[in-house]
């Protein structure tokens, strides 16, 4: 992906035009819509990232992310002699 791999790059311009979309119509200064825009989908994209995004295998491999690793094994122990 053009964003570095990162889930964000897939998942931030729908997330966007979806609150600029609701937002355009109100009577507040630009300012104000600009900074609606950004902190509600910044806290849209983050939970969808955190919790759709990262812990599922098929959305990991689907925004090109490596696999899980999930819990490692503890590396062998030589025996004390």
């Amino acid at each position: 992906m053009i964003s570095g791999g990162t889930a964000e790059g897939g998942l931030h311009q729908p997330v966007v035009v979806a609150f600029a979309y609701g937002v355009v119509g109100w009577s507040v200064p630009i300012v104000v819509k600009y900074a609606a825009i950004v902190a509600a989908s910044l806290a849209v994209i983050l939970v969808v990232y955190e919790y759709l995004v990262r812990r599922a295998r098929v959305t990991r491999f689907l925004f090109g992310m490596r696999p899980d690793a999930g819990v490692r094994p503890a590396p062998p122990t030589r025996p004390v002699p």
